[in-house]
């Protein structure tokens, strides 16, 4: 995590909230880390690593808000870039 501290892209961080394999406390740190453009972080609380398994309707409805926003974000840095 050291060497990673910009992604020039939006950065979705979806995460199950019992997960063993990435606890929800590393991936929340890492989240709290990165600097991106755009990034959110969606924590699944009835998962573990698989949460497009373990909440499947939650996970895609997660998973369609995506693109929206990329576009939202893309309009907005257009109208008004920084």
């Amino acid at each position: 995590m050291d060497s990673i501290h910009y992604i020039d892209t939006p950065v979705y961080i979806l995460q199950g909230k019992h997960d063993h394999l990435t606890s929800h406390h590393q991936a929340l740190t890492f989240y709290d880390h990165v600097k991106a453009p755009h990034k959110a972080f969606v924590t699944f609380e009835d998962s573990s690593h698989c949460p497009f398994i373990d909440e499947q309707e939650r996970f895609l409805q997660e998973l369609r808000k995506i693109p929206v926003e990329v576009e939202k974000q893309h309009f907005l840095n257009q109208i008004n870039p920084q």
